[in-house]
């Protein structure tokens, strides 16, 4: 019974490992099939997201059961422990963001080498056996004339608590001021994603179960404790979450469930009704696919006139929104994807056996 929940205890500590590398192999392999190059940045962005969430995992497990291999390389997984939250807030301004030219200052990415750096630098001059004694003895030894290096040492804790605090209290904000924006029209209604309102429970119930293991000690039984099936369970529910969003497409930050149209009355002039993808009550989420479904079936390329306004009323998405997705999903903006398909138009009509011998100009204007 004993060797049972010791081996569990070793699987809450390695799952994470294994479900962050699973995410790092899919994501490698999927980065060529991809069709803008907003969507390759995602894709990059996630992968080197779950890489510092596999060391840090790593450099978790080798705390309790190889605190000699920990010592040996815990600059590299403080590094990975502050430099995953920045990437999860870069993935969500990446996803948040006005148009495709916003980024992230690059400020964000350089603070973690400057907080490790002195530490990774002052260990080299502090003999390998003095760290180990720091790091065994959970905070209460001080070993005689290093104690300036020990509270360098055992500070990691409480600064890379308040880096996930910060970092996850700005994408909270980020997120809150998108979804104000994004529903500035009144006349529709929207919800989040499920997938972003999981993933931010999943890192806040981290959060509070890495504040909670900073300040208490492994004889007090935290770490064989349910505690950490929690903090374990949440880390492999966000390495799937992200992972399946990310290769997927799925990555939209909220679904518009579209309100039933209202039939005319009598008299009134019955105006045209465009197939819209979110007609279902429970909302459904914007793909590619679906889209180049609606635009295969509504052809409206073929209007010369037609605006992204158009569009966005007629698919009854925020104008805003449906820039933004083509941008991302094919690369261009809406006046050159909409000119790609009439030229598409132009060579299927030019193909066609019963156009023979007709001037270009003619089936140009066809095409709109």
């Amino acid at each position: 019974m004993d060797h049972l929940i010791e081996y569990i205890y070793l699987a809450e500590y390695v799952a994470p490992v294994f479900t962050a590398l699973g995410g790092m192999i899919l994501l490698f392999f999927s980065y060529e099939n991809r069709f803008s190059h907003t969507e390759a940045r995602i894709k990059r962005t996630a992968f080197w997201y779950l890489c510092a969430s596999f060391v840090s995992s790593v450099g978790i497990a080798f705390y309790v059961y190889a605190p000699e291999a920990f010592v040996a390389v815990q600059s590299l997984f403080y590094f990975a422990l502050l430099y995953a939250e920045v990437l999860f807030y870069a993935l969500f301004h990446m996803l948040s963001a006005e148009d495709g030219r916003e980024r992230l200052s690059r400020w964000h990415f350089w603070v973690p080498l400057v907080i490790v750096l002195p530490l990774a630098v002052w260990s080299v001059f502090v003999p390998y056996e003095v760290q180990l004694e720091i790091t065994v003895g959970l905070r209460k030894v001080v070993p005689a004339g290093y104690g300036a290096y020990t509270g360098l040492y055992i500070s990691k804790q409480p600064v890379t608590l308040f880096y996930c605090v910060f970092y996850l209290t700005l994408t909270v904000v980020r997120l809150v001021r998108y979804y104000r924006a994004i529903n500035a029209s009144s006349s529709l209604v929207r919800r989040p994603a499920r997938w972003a309102l999981w993933l931010l429970a999943f890192m806040l119930t981290s959060v509070f179960v890495s504040g909670l293991a900073a300040f208490i000690q492994r004889h007090q039984g935290l770490y064989l404790s349910h505690v950490v099936g929690i903090a374990s369970v949440t880390m492999v529910a966000q390495h799937i979450v992200l992972t399946f969003v990310v290769v997927r497409r799925r990555y939209v930050l909220y679904i518009l469930p579209q309100k039933q149209e209202e039939e005319p009355q009598q008299g009134e002039p019955v105006q045209k009704r465009w197939h819209r993808p979110y007609a279902q009550g429970s909302g459904s989420l914007l793909t590619r696919k679906r889209f180049d479904a609606w635009m295969r079936e509504q052809k409206p390329y073929l209007d010369p006139s037609y605006k992204l306004t158009d569009l966005a009323e007629a698919m009854g998405i925020n104008r805003s929104y449906v820039s933004r997705f083509i941008n991302r999903t094919y690369g261009v903006n809406f006046n050159r994807y909409m000119n790609r398909l009439r030229l598409k138009e132009v060579e299927r009509l030019v193909a066609l056996p019963s156009n023979g011998g007709r001037p270009l100009a003619e089936l140009t204007g066809k095409a709109g």
